[in-house]
């Protein structure tokens, strides 16, 4: 009878735990986001008079080593130390003898995190010297896009102490971070060169094809020093990079690095013109017709650049599937412009139908353009008081080559011209650098609405939707109709670009002769 009890009693108390676990889960608690925090290291941070050929460092929870690429040591070494993590620990090997009479600075980046979270322990330091003082002049600063004046992120700033790149290391380096923002420290008083760049390949030398910013001076550093500014581009030798592109076009198609100013594009034997065009941004030629030989030659009075186009690739477009899209999904005036992914062949006019409901829209006309653009034209629509309508295009009803296309669906809105409104602005430049300028009026995705190159400082654009924009304005120094990039080879800057805005545009109002101070 007593084991009897007892095995009831058992089976009753289970019961009761089975019961409030089913009524009451357990939880986790709040998730963790704290980063792991140094408890100490051997040797201490900051250390001076440093030989010793490890070192160990705990934290107060377990740790691990994530992105170990980030982390960079500076000055260079040659034989990159080894980074072991172990449960709190990480123990740091040198595999090279240290430099006499230098302080060292291992920057961790984000690559120390937490074992169960991953929170990064950012901007962590180990600082040292191998002689009696310790280095402690630091610089700050930004890099960012000399067009776009968007942060660069991830790229290599250096010191060196000679100007020449293509030859020698940097001293000192750091990394910019998320925001464009870097950090040097442990730097020994001195004239400096100051370089930075994209250094994708990590082997800390800069490559033509990597976006390049400078200094234009040596740099006297022998106290802190801040805000300072590196723009960034793409380098500019005045011949630009080009890539051919076989597979998204009918015909290939040449994308170039840069704009090219007026370019003429012949046949490199027989100098015939190639028949293509080339698109807005003045970066891509897209060709319109089979090439007739394998050489053809971009013109401009820059320089003349040779295109050679592989007789093996140049059939991959041929079998590409055609796609429609709509360029301008709010229609205003009495113009659609519908895009195709190549070169467009022919149309069967009676396949493109714009509807009301069920009601026919009558087309005037509807013709193509030499980049796979179909423009159709009808009565303006607003003065029929419609809102939207639909687009629909019977499948074959566009012809590119041998391929077609499946039945095409849109609906459209109709603008009306109340609601657009006209901005314009005045460009101030008291030191009149420039008689000609390139002007962007673009969205808050940083996409292109509308360009003008003027010599006029009044600027005036029409026909602007309600949005968000803001203007980039390019000082064209030299006049040639193109905006300049660095050259890192010859030292020269980027041609200057202000940006003006945000601004925001309502419906119907205007937004007339903004002033914009140029540099």
């Amino acid at each position: 009878m007593r084991r009897l009890s007892n095995y009831v009693m058992f089976a009753v108390l289970a019961t009761m735990v089975v019961g409030c676990a089913n009524q009451v889960p357990l939880t986790g608690g709040d998730k963790d986001d704290i980063p792991p925090g140094m408890v100490l290291s051997n040797p201490p941070n900051n250390s001076v008079e440093f030989s010793s050929k490890q070192v160990k460092i705990e934290f107060d929870e377990m740790i691990q080593l994530r992105n170990a690429s980030e982390i960079v040591i500076s000055p260079l070494m040659e034989k990159k130390p080894k980074f072991t993590a172990a449960g709190k620990n990480l123990t740091i090997q040198f595999n090279e003898p240290l430099k006499d009479s230098v302080t060292y600075t291992i920057n961790f980046g984000k690559s120390l995190v937490d074992l169960n979270e991953g929170n990064p322990l950012e901007g962590f330091r180990y600082t040292f010297s191998t002689y009696s003082n310790l280095d402690t002049i630091e610089m700050q600063g930004l890099m960012a896009d000399a067009f776009t004046s968007q942060p660069r992120a991830e790229a290599l700033v250096a010191l060196y102490s000679q100007s020449a790149l293509d030859s020698v290391l940097p001293i000192y380096v750091t990394r910019t971070n998320e925001q464009g923002q870097f950090s040097i420290s442990g730097i020994r008083a001195g004239k400096y060169f100051v370089r930075a760049f994209d250094d994708a390949n990590r082997d800390y030398t800069v490559q033509p094809n990597e976006d390049f910013g400078f200094l234009s001076e040596q740099v006297l550093i022998d106290s802190f020093m801040d805000s300072l500014v590196i723009l960034a581009s793409s380098y500019d030798d005045n011949r630009p990079i080009y890539t051919v592109d076989y597979e998204k076009n009918r015909y290939p198609i040449v994308v170039f690095g840069r704009a090219l100013p007026g370019p003429t594009f012949v046949y490199g034997n027989s100098s015939k013109p190639v028949l293509g065009d080339l698109n807005e941004s003045r970066d891509s030629f897209f060709m319109t017709a089979d090439p007739i030989e394998d050489v053809i030659v971009a013109k401009s009075y820059l320089a003349n650049d040779t295109i050679r186009l592989s007789q093996s690739k140049r059939d991959a477009g041929k079998d590409l599937t055609l796609s429609l899209s709509v360029m301008n999904q709010k229609v205003r005036g009495n113009k659609l412009l519908i895009r195709s992914n190549s070169v467009i062949d022919s149309i069967n006019f009676s396949g493109i139908n714009l509807l009301n409901d069920s009601i026919p829209i009558e087309i005037a006309e509807a013709t193509i353009n030499m980049r796979g653009v179909i423009e159709v034209y009808f009565d303006s629509l607003e003065a029929k008081g419609l809102s939207n309508l639909t687009l629909k295009i019977d499948s074959g009803s566009v012809f590119s080559g041998t391929s077609t296309h499946s039945a095409f669906e849109s609906t459209l809105a109709i603008v009306s011209n109340t609601e657009m409104s006209t901005v314009s602005f005045v460009l101030t430049d008291s030191l009149e650098k420039s008689e000609r300028y390139q002007v962007y009026l673009v969205d808050n995705q940083d996409k292109m609405i509308r360009y003008k190159d003027v010599s006029t400082r009044s600027i005036e654009f029409n026909n602007i939707l309600p949005g968000e924009y803001k203007l980039r304005v390019v000082i064209d120094a030299n006049a040639n109709g193109i905006w300049n990039s660095a050259n890192y080879l010859k030292l020269t800057q980027p041609e200057e670009v202000v940006t003006f805005g945000p601004f925001r545009v309502e419906e119907g109002w205007d937004l007339l002769d903004n002033t914009i101070k140029l540099p």
